[in-house]
C-alpha cells in the first residue's frame, strides 16, 4: 500500500469515529472506495508524486466536514431533552451546584444550629411592637437600662452591628453562655470582632434568656408588668432564624401536594411527576431559602417589609410557575414511558365544532400510543397495540 494512501485511510477512519454508528460502516466504505479510486485515476494520468500527495490529501481532509454534517444532522436534541432521565438529571445538577455554590447551604444550617451559644432556644430578642403593619422598634437605650434594672429573672445585654464588628454590653458573654470564636455569624451579620459598647446609642438591641422558652409570653406578660407597660415584645431568636425554612417547607409541601392531587394519571406516573417536580421544586425553595436566611434580621428581631412581603410572594409565584410547568410537561408525556410526545399534526376544523372537532394529536415514537389534545375538551389518550410497534423506528428515531 502506498504511504499516502495510507494516511488517507487513516484520516478518514478518524473522521469515522464522528459518524453516528448506525452509518458509520457504509461511510467507511464509501470513503475508503474512493480514496483508493483516486489514487488508480491520478496515479494512471501521470501526475507526479507531489501532486498525488496533495489532491488526495485534500479530498480526505473533507471526510471531517462530511462527517460533522451526518454526526449535526444525526441528533435530535429534542430526543435528549424529551427523555425522562434528562428531565431527573437537569434539577438534580442544578442541586449539585446549588450545593458547591452555596457550600453546602451554610446559611440554611446556620438557621437551624441559631446562635452559638449554650441553650441557644433561651434566647430571645425584646423589643417594642410600633403596631403598624407588624413593624416592631429595637429598644431604646432608656428602655434597656429601665428593664436591666425591673428584670431579675436573667441578666439582659445590649448590642449594636457596626459592619463587622459586634459592640456589647459587659453582660454579652454571661447572656450567650460561651466565648464564641471569631469569626461567627449572628443574626445574619458576619462577626470578625467584638467590642464593648462604650456609648448609648439611640437604638440597641436587647438580648435576654428565658428560664422557660416553651412559654415565651408569660416573659412578655411579666416584663410588661414590671416595666408598667404592655409594649414589649419577645421574640425567641431560633425560632426567628428559622421563619425562612419553615415557611420554605411549607410552600415545598403545598406546591408538591397541591401538583400530586392535579396530576391524574396512573401510579407510575405519580411516582415520575412526584420525583421530577420535587426536585425542580426543591432546587428553587432551597435556593430562596438559603438566599433569605442568609438576610440579616433586625436588633429588633421583627422582619423587614421587602422580607416580610416581597420574598414570600416572589416565592409563591416561582413555586407556582414551576408547578405549572411540570404539570403541562407531564400532559405532554407517554404514560407508559415517560417521554415527551412528538410530531404534532393538526387535525379537525374550527367550522365544524360538532363531527370534525379541532385539535393536536402527538404521538410517542416509541410505539405507545397517540394523545388527541381537542381545543376544550380534556386529553385522550389512545394506546396502540403491540402490532403497531413495528410501524415505529427501532428506539424511537427514524
Amino acid at each position: 500500500m502506498h504511504p499516502v494512501v495510507f494516511v488517507c485511510r487513516f484520516a478518514v477512519w478518524l473522521a469515522s469515529l464522528l459518524v453516528p454508528r448506525t452509518l458509520r460502516g457504509e461511510w467507511t466504505g464509501q470513503w475508503m472506495a474512493e480514496i483508493r479510486h483516486g489514487y488508480v485515476l491520478l496515479t494512471e494520468r501521470g501526475e507526479s508524486a507531489a501532486a498525488v500527495w496533495s489532491k488526495l490529501l485534500r479530498f480526505a481532509r473533507g471526510a471531517f466536514a462530511d462527517a460533522a454534517d451526518l454526526r449535526g444532522s444525526g441528533f435530535d436534541a429534542r430526543q435528549t431533552l424529551g427523555h425522562p432521565a434528562f428531565c431527573l438529571a437537569a434539577p438534580l445538577a442544578v442541586w449539585v451546584m446549588l450545593l458547591a455554590a452555596t457550600h453546602d447551604f451554610q446559611n440554611c444550617r446556620q438557621a437551624l444550629a441559631g446562635l452559638p451559644a449554650r441553650q441557644p432556644e433561651q434566647l430571645v430578642l425584646l423589643s417594642r411592637p410600633v403596631r403598624v403593619m407588624g413593624i416592631e422598634a429595637a429598644p431604646s437605650s432608656a428602655d434597656f437600662l429601665a428593664w436591666q434594672r425591673q428584670w431579675k429573672g436573667a441578666p439582659l445585654a445590649g448590642f449594636v452591628v457596626d459592619g463587622p464588628v459586634l459592640r456589647v454590653t459587659p453582660a454579652f458573654y454571661e447572656v450567650l453562655g460561651s466565648v464564641p470564636r471569631l469569626p461567627f455569624h449572628f443574626l445574619g451579620h458576619t462577626i470578625r470582632a467584638i467590642a464593648p459598647l462604650d456609648r448609648r446609642p439611640v437604638r440597641m438591641g436587647v438580648l435576654a434568656r428565658l428560664q422557660d422558652p416553651r412559654r415565651p409570653a408569660d416573659a412578655e406578660a411579666a416584663l410588661g408588668r414590671i416595666s408598667g407597660d404592655n409594649d414589649v415584645s419577645v421574640r425567641i431568636v431560633g425560632v426567628r432564624m428559622r421563619e425562612p425554612l419553615v415557611f420554605a417547607l411549607a410552600v415545598f409541601a403545598m406546591a408538591l401536594g397541591i401538583g400530586i392531587l392535579l396530576a391524574r394519571r396512573r401510579s407510575r406516573g405519580i411516582l415520575f411527576f412526584a420525583a421530577k417536580t420535587a426536585l425542580v421544586e426543591g432546587a428553587l425553595i432551597a435556593a430562596w431559602a438559603e438566599v433569605s436566611a442568609g438576610l440579616p434580621i433586625p436588633s429588633s428581631g421583627a422582619a423587614s417589609l421587602a422580607a416580610a412581603y416581597f420574598f414570600p410572594g416572589l416565592l409563591l409565584i416561582a413555586a407556582a410557575v414551576a408547578l405549572w410547568w411540570s404539570l403541562h410537561d407531564q400532559r405532554s408525556r407517554c404514560p407508559v414511558c415517560f417521554r415527551r410526545l412528538e410530531m404534532p399534526v393538526r387535525i379537525g376544523s374550527h367550522g365544524s365544532l360538532i363531527l370534525d372537532r379541532p385539535g393536536v394529536e402527538v404521538l410517542c415514537l416509541q410505539g405507545h400510543g397517540s394523545l388527541l389534545i381537542p381545543a376544550a375538551d380534556p386529553a385522550l389518550w389512545t394506546a396502540f397495540h403491540e402490532s403497531w410497534k413495528d410501524c415505529f423506528a427501532q428506539g424511537g428515531s427514524k
